[in-house]
């Protein structure tokens, strides 16, 4: 049977309209695909971001000071702890090569140095403690560098004279620097004295790991008693 112009042009018409419909339901099966898919992403980003806050404000935050440090903040500082604290910070850098004797192996000809600050709490002494390391054992020579060694200390450091006793005694590590640290001159005269009065000299003479001599001495005067050791 021939077919007129109407009818294919029907023919034709529908067609398309169902080549149309199936491309609309494609694009719209494709649309729904990718939604699902951006849709994942987007929670799981969300979760990763999630987690990644979490994580990063935990491991910020912060916990309260124990007991203990809570204790030594609130501690203040005292005159007392600040002079021990520079007269021992002072004399580890104090210079006795001129006794032979140095702070690292290299140039020391005597034997080795090194002081730390101690304090005597039942009978109110602050020691100035010396190690000395002898590079050769002899006790008449651990004897003698006792000896040089306090005289040493006694020489730079007492002084007969107030002025210089504030300005370059040991007292002058307990002050305050800024502004003056006494009432009156009297007050000023008994706080030197005082001071001066509780420092001791102690010095330890060792061979290798071994003590050979302790020797013991007040700041002020001229006694230097001796221990043997061996």
């Amino acid at each position: 049977m021939p077919y007129t112009l109407e009818l294919l042009s029907g023919a034709t018409h529908r067609q398309m309209c169902s080549q149309l419909i199936a491309s609309k339901t494609f694009s719209w099966a494709t649309i729904y695909k990718f939604a699902r898919i951006l849709a994942e992403i987007t929670i799981r980003k969300s979760q990763a971001f999630i987690f990644l806050f979490f994580f990063c404000f935990t491991s910020q935050s912060y916990s309260e000071p124990s007991t203990t440090i809570k204790k030594l903040m609130n501690e203040p500082l005292t005159m007392f702890d600040w002079g021990v604290y520079q007269l021992e910070k002072y004399f580890e850098t104090y210079p006795f090569d001129d006794l032979g004797l140095e702070r690292s192996t290299e140039n020391a000809l005597v034997g080795l140095i090194k002081s730390k600050m101690l304090y005597d709490w039942d009978n109110n002494r602050l020691k100035i403690h010396f190690l000395i390391g002898l590079k050769e054992e002899n006790f008449e020579k651990a004897k003698d560098i006792c000896y040089k060694v306090t005289q040493k200390i006694r020489k730079s450091f007492v002084f007969d004279n107030y002025g210089l006793k504030d300005f370059a005694g040991l007292s002058k590590f307990f002050k305050h620097t800024r502004f003056n640290s006494y009432k009156n001159q009297k007050n000023r005269i008994n706080t030197i004295n005082e001071i001066e009065r509780s420092i001791y000299i102690m010095i330890d003479v060792n061979l290798q790991t071994q003590a050979i001599l302790t020797c013991e001495s007040p700041l002020l005067g001229n006694d230097i008693y001796y221990v043997d050791r061996k």
